[in-house]
């Protein structure tokens, strides 16, 4: 989940993370890996996705590119549902104002195919705290636009990581990790282009497991 308070996680042991190169990414960095950890493993390549009532019309198209580019990289398969079924693999859900406990966005699995396999996902995002994000970071309104629909796209793409198993890049912001970056992408960054997919390694970690 891309999360304003993961800036916390930078204290936690999962900050090691940070020192890590590319070539030394390892198993617990794609599905799941015990315990607690929130991470599913996906049930297979097809990935179904449906959006439930709360998505507006504007943010449909941009759901289904999220999708099309987890396609575009990877072994997965991009299907499009205009309705939403107990199998459907992925649900997109829209939330008022702080409605993920203060999170931007977060993939829940919400049901098992098996133990640590996923066969639905629910994948929350909340506009409301993406604006007051930016409205926090930005001094005029232009950039308060931007940054809000830059950072709402990038949500899109990094919780939909999650639903292919991936973990997240805690720390700054680092190129070949891409969407699943987990920091805020400010306006106007120079490399913002390499975070609207993903990083090399986490598509070779898909490809390799699925």
């Amino acid at each position: 989940m891309r999360c304003v308070v993961l800036i916390l996680l930078l204290l936690a042991p999962s900050a090691v993370l940070l020192d890590r190169g590319v070539a030394e990414a390892g198993p617990n960095d794609w599905g799941y890996i015990g315990g607690s950890h929130p991470i599913r493993a996906p049930d297979s390549r097809d990935h179904w996705a449906c959006k439930n009532g709360s998505v507006n019309l504007g943010e449909r198209a941009h759901l289904d590119a999220a999708l099309d580019q987890l396609a575009s990289q990877t072994v997965m398969t991009a299907h499009q549902s205009s309705t939403c079924g107990s199998a459907t693999d992925v649900v997109w859900i829209a939330t008022g104002q702080d409605g993920i406990d203060g999170a931007l966005g977060r993939a829940v699995c919400v049901k098992h195919a098996s133990w640590g396999v996923c066969e639905q996902f629910w994948v929350f995002y909340d506009p409301a705290m993406h604006f007051l994000a930016a409205f926090d970071q930005c001094s005029s309104d232009q950039c308060v636009a931007d940054s809000y629909r830059l950072n709402l796209i990038l949500t899109y793409r990094h919780e939909l990581g999650h639903t292919a198993g991936l973990h997240h890049y805690v720390g700054l912001l680092s190129r070949p990790y891409g969407t699943m970056n987990s920091s805020w992408l400010p306006r106007g960054h120079p490399d913002w282009l390499w975070y609207l997919v993903y990083g090399d390694i986490h598509a070779l970690l898909i490809d390799a497991h699925m």
